[in-house]
């Protein structure tokens, strides 16, 4: 006789179990559960009634050998489970999540009958959901998301293992569920449920929904069948086809993942990667306007004190000083300062109009002083250790850069209308500017000096905005 019951037991492969609903129904309960809960200002999704008519809906479409199951519940047993299950939550602080998982599949495997009128019942407990949930995390964690389906089936398994149909012919009065599925077979059915999704722009998920319970049911045998695996010349899992959609949509998700990185990319340089002024030439898509409409009285971080950027790197080539009266000059060169100064800078923003960029010999970038006004009495310095022979000044009068947006960026802002040049050794010089004199020369001059500052006595105020700005300032010597 055992023998037999062995036989059968290997004869019967097939899946006993199977889902028989289609995605059409389940978007019209969805629908309805939708007016629900609006009609209700969301008391009733509060309460779990759109759960309860899905989840009647997808258990009265769970077939065994053919039948039906049934869902026998009524609407106020579901309002007092999703009282109960709020309170505890809210009781706990929700550190009883694991054991309201466990609850609600009680619950809702305890409303399930089969087509003979056999109960169904769970009995698994809210510990091992804490098992789950932490092996859920690490594992996904430890394999950058990979182990997601494998670990999905987990949770599938978990539900089907302890879900019990009472049968007073099967050994201790019922049988438990199993689950003969793998990662694999599930990765497939995710995958292809994704494309549908995407392609349809979400609308299909009741569709993907029915696609996953009828995958999770078919996979679904009982303590009574053979695994499937134990069939002979039995074959289950993805097919060949199957396995080519998921390779053409991964090669579809990777050629989309490497264009958006790399318009990411090119965004964050084109508009991120200028406010980084240690730059000698900043690009013009990543200049920033000085004083773009903004109020200076607004901005964080403006000084009115003495403000020494870092020293200059000018290389060890320069030539050292040579004295005014000595008979023999050496050739006339750009000198780089050592370190410069300001009595002020414009802090725009995460950009900095720092004093350096007026010597880093690009017209693009700009000084700016960060005083309320229009600049009168500010100051830049250029500082050269050891002291240097200046024999040439040339200098931008305000802000000289054509901007792709704005424009002419000197009317804009504030320029010099008068200009004093002081030098460590008591050495003024003093200089008018129209209007329009964009650049202006001071020649012959030949004063050993330690420092050289530049002097704002009068300025024509800018059209936009008010800050004082110079491009840049061209010191030569030996």
């Amino acid at each position: 006789m055992g023998d037999g019951m062995d036989t059968a037991r290997a004869e019967r492969t097939a899946p006993r179990y199977g889902f028989a609903g289609k995605g059409l129904e389940l978007l019209g309960v969805r629908l309805v559960a939708s007016l629900i809960t609006t009609a209700t200002c969301g008391i009733a999704w509060m309460l779990g009634v759109p759960r309860a008519m899905e989840r009647r809906w997808l258990s009265e479409h769970v077939t065994r050998d053919g039948a039906r199951f049934t869902y026998q519940s009524v609407f106020w047993e579901n309002v007092k489970h999703g009282v109960v299950t709020w309170l505890l939550l809210a009781v706990t602080f929700g550190l009883a999540s694991p054991w309201v998982i466990a609850m609600r599949c009680a619950h809702e495997r305890s409303k399930m009958r089969t087509a003979e009128g056999h109960a169904v019942r769970f009995d698994g407990e809210g510990v091992e959901v804490i098992g789950l949930a932490a092996l859920t995390f690490f594992g996904t964690l430890f394999s950058f998301g990979l182990a997601a389906p494998w670990l999905t089936v987990a949770w599938y398994r978990w539900a089907t293992h302890h879900t019990l149909v009472e049968d007073p012919s099967a050994p201790g009065g019922a049988y438990r569920l199993r689950l003969d599925a793998s990662g694999l077979d599930y990765l497939v059915v995710a995958a292809v449920n994704a494309i549908l999704l995407v392609l349809t722009f979400g609308f299909a998920s009741s569709w993907t929904a029915v696609r996953r319970e009828r995958w999770r049911w078919s996979s679904t045998s009982d303590e009574t069948v053979a695994p499937a695996s134990a069939a002979a010349g039995a074959r289950r899992g993805p097919t060949a086809a199957q396995w080519a959609l998921v390779a053409g949509a991964a090669v579809a998700v990777l050629a989309a993942l490497t264009v958006a990185g790399v318009g990411a990319a090119v965004l964050a340089s084109r508009y991120l990667g200028g406010t980084d002024r240690e730059l000698a030439s900043p690009d013009d898509e990543h200049q920033v306007d000085v004083g773009a409409e903004v109020d200076p009285l607004d901005l964080d971080g403006l000084s009115g004190g003495e403000m020494l950027p870092e020293d200059y790197d000018h290389g060890d080539d320069e030539a050292p000083a040579v004295p005014a009266a000595s008979p023999i000059r050496r050739p006339i060169a750009p000198l780089a300062p050592s370190t410069v100064a300001a009595s002020s800078e414009l802090t725009a923003g995460r950009v900095t109009y720092a004093a350096r960029m007026a010597f880093d010999g690009s017209r693009d970038t700009a000084w700016a002083e960060g005083v309320e006004g229009p600049g009168r009495g500010e100051w830049i310095e250029a500082r050269f250790s050891p002291p240097r022979v200046v024999r040439r000044i040339r200098m931008t009068t305000g802000y000289d850069k054509i901007h792709r947006r704005s424009g002419d960026l000197f009317p804009l802002n504030a320029h010099l209308r008068r200009v004093r040049v002081v030098f460590s050794d008591g050495t003024e010089l003093a200089r008018d500017v129209g209007p329009d004199e964009r650049e202006i020369t001071f020649d012959d001059l030949s004063v050993r000096a330690a420092s050289v500052r530049f002097v704002a006595d009068d300025v024509w105020e800018g059209t936009r905005w008010q800050d004082l700005s110079l491009s840049e300032i061209w010191i030569e010597g030996e």
